[in-house]
């Protein structure tokens, strides 16, 4: 199940990470899901 979500970071920071996923060819949402899973570790069930 996905789950939306709301978060406050730094105009900044914003604007880095979205050009960071536009160079990359991902989605912001996709970055921030894959720093995520790596951090924690854990792997979908697909």
């Amino acid at each position: 199940m996905i789950k939306r979500i709301t978060l406050s970071i730094p105009e900044d920071l914003l604007k880095m990470s979205k050009d960071y996923a536009k160079k990359h060819h991902i989605s912001l949402n996709q970055l921030i899901c894959d720093l995520l899973s790596k951090t924690v570790a854990w792997k979908p069930n697909r």
